[in-house]
């Protein structure tokens, strides 16, 4: 969808020039590492748990861009509330915004084949699951939690998103 594009290039937009601005990956760094392991064998909650511990604490002192974050956490353990529920209380504190890169299965299907890289989400059927769990993940975060969820066309230019999460953040209001 371009999560890590945009992510990228909000970091770089000059948005934050008069604070300090961190871009954070949970599948980077020595715990992101060590944990990818787990979430490769499965266990997505207890990866969700570690890397939800361990993201980036200084948020009042410095502005924080993830590259993928709750709702990725969430996905694959959406049949077990519960530990959705465990899950989030491992991410506080929120963040103020969540923005949700939203694309279609079809539309990411188109993108993958030009990959050089291939994963477990190349094929349209994956990707058609995948699209249901994020917007069902989604629409949890709304009712269970404070995030405000702004949702981006994935199929727009990078440039006109960052605008957005720009217009969003400067006045404080989202859709």
């Amino acid at each position: 969808s371009g999560k890590s594009t945009l992510a990228k290039a909000l970091v770089q937009s000059g948005l934050f020039e008069n604070s300090p601005v961190v871009l954070v990956e949970p599948f980077s760094g020595k715990v992101g590492k060590d944990a990818f392991s787990l979430w490769k064998n499965g266990k997505y909650d207890l990866w969700a748990k570690i890397v939800g511990k361990q993201h980036w604490t200084a948020r009042n002192i410095v502005n924080t861009v993830y590259d993928r974050s709750i709702i990725t956490a969430m996905v694959d353990v959406l049949y077990d509330k519960e530990k959705v529920r465990s899950i989030l209380k491992a991410w506080e504190p929120f963040p103020d915004y969540l923005f949700y890169c939203k694309v279609s299965a079809l539309e990411a299907y188109e993108r993958n084949k030009k990959r050089s890289s291939k994963d477990e989400f190349d094929s349209l059927e994956s990707l058609q699951e995948y699209e249901l769990k994020y917007d069902e993940a989604v629409e949890f975060l709304k009712q269970e939690t404070n995030i405000k969820v702004v949702e981006l066309e994935a199929t727009l230019s990078t440039q006109k998103n960052i605008e957005k999460v720009k217009e969003i953040l400067q006045n404080g209001k989202c859709e």
